[in-house]
């Protein structure tokens, strides 16, 4: 886990360390007018969730199976038996060893590709294909593969295990949602980290997960009408008929919310016929703490039955390969790099800047380096992994204090 934090608790980084900075060789700087600066954002990733009980990447399956085991649900168990079945093949061939791949992100890259093929025909394109999973592949070593596996079967089976594991990882991110509403206490180590958050600060994360949701809706600091960088119409009781929230949940559409902005999406979130994102009502918003210990029967305006097809769960998967092809959360990515360009500190929780992940780079490169910033953030890199450090640092273009720690000393310390 790596955690970049620019706090104020560092009172020992020096104030003036930005204005060191030389602005000569950067070009054109991006200035921004005070009175739109955003004081802190706090970028959070995989690692930030883990002192909930929420895995990384790379403990997904693990957790996913044993929730599986554990529950009831046929259906979700007849999900996972066909995932399971599809990434853990008998054979041993490049095509085999990358289904079975540790790296999850190896793993969801390679059915995206083969989905991929299927708006081409001709066989040399599919050839091509297996070429780049074997390239992809360097983690395990493939082997030369011997012949093709049938295109059209394996096209169809990695469809349908796409569909699966979107199923799969609502059901796993629905059950932490409903934790979290139940015991709260799990959130206790990120409620620390943000627990001064204020509307001028931001949430920016790849998490799918609602512990932020969690914990501003309980001191009132967040709203799901506003709260995630796109208009949200709640309904209470219907659907068709706008009815009034009651008086006791009226705060919902006068609160001013810090943001959180999710950049691959999350739990609850669907896509209607119009290609508009909507939060499911059944899970998300019933089990959101407007009032703790209690749900309220609401609904989002956006609604739709169509909305309600298992394959418009709005997350994007961990995989190379990924698109950001909706105009919702496209314009999700915008509000984040404008806030991050807009940032005076900057907090990057639980996130290690990974070489494959060109998006996040992009992001941070555009919003952060020296290249477009005049006066960098106030940035300190607390973690126990020097490595991240050096992408950073390599990245951005600049120095980074460097804090070798883990988020609950971090934590610690600063109540100390």
């Amino acid at each position: 886990m790596d955690y970049l934090v620019s706090d104020s608790r560092f009172s020992s980084v020096e104030r003036d360390e930005s204005s060191n900075h030389s602005t000569k060789g950067h070009g054109s700087c991006n200035t921004t007018g005070r009175q739109d600066s955003v004081s802190t954002v706090y970028f959070l990733g995989a690692g930030a969730s883990r002192s909930a009980g929420l895995p990384l990447a790379g403990e997904l399956f693990k957790h996913i199976a044993e929730e599986v085991r554990s529950g009831v649900d046929l259906g979700t168990k007849e999900s996972w038996e066909r995932v399971a079945a599809f990434i853990e093949p008998s054979d041993k061939s490049s095509l085999g060893r990358m289904l079975s791949s540790e790296n999850i992100e190896v793993v969801f890259t390679m059915i995206d590709l083969l989905i991929q093929v299927e708006a081409t025909e001709e066989r040399q394109h599919w050839q091509e294909t297996i070429n780049t999973i074997r390239d992809l592949g360097a983690y395990s070593n493939p082997a030369k593969i011997p012949e093709l596996p049938d295109r059209d079967e394996v096209i169809s089976t990695a469809k349908m295990v796409r569909r699966d594991l979107l199923e799969l990882v609502d059901h796993f991110f629905g059950w932490k949602h409903f934790q979290f509403w139940n015991e709260p206490e799990r959130l206790s180590s990120l409620c620390d980290l943000i627990v001064d958050a204020q509307p001028s600060d931001c949430i920016v994360t790849t998490n799918w997960d609602t512990c932020i949701e969690h914990i501003l809706m309980r001191s009132q600091k967040w709203s799901p009408c506003d709260g995630y960088g796109f208009p949200v119409k709640l309904l209470h009781q219907g659907m068709t008929d706008p009815i009034p929230l009651p008086s006791a949940i009226k705060w919902l559409e006068t609160i001013r919310s810090i943001p959180v902005l999710k950049l691959h999406g999350s739990y609850g979130w669907r896509m209607n016929d119009q290609g508009k994102i909507w939060l499911q009502s059944d899970g998300l918003l019933q089990y959101l703490p407007i009032t703790p210990g209690s749900t309220w029967p609401l609904h989002d305006g956006n609604e739709s039955v169509l909305g309600r097809v298992i394959d418009n769960v709005h997350v994007l998967l961990p995989s190379f390969a990924k698109t950001i092809d909706n105009a919702s959360l496209a314009a999700v990515w915008r509000l984040s790099a404008r806030k991050l360009r807009q940032a005076r500190k900057v907090v990057i929780v639980g996130y290690s800047l990974p070489e494959a992940d060109g998006a996040m780079r992009a992001l941070f490169a555009s919003t952060l380096s020296s290249e477009v910033r005049c006066q960098p953030p106030h940035i300190v890199l607390v973690s126990p992994d020097p490595n991240s450090q050096k992408r950073f640092e390599e990245l951005l273009g600049f120095a980074i204090k460097h804090q070798r720690m883990t988020l609950e000393e971090f934590i610690s310390i600063g109540k100390a």
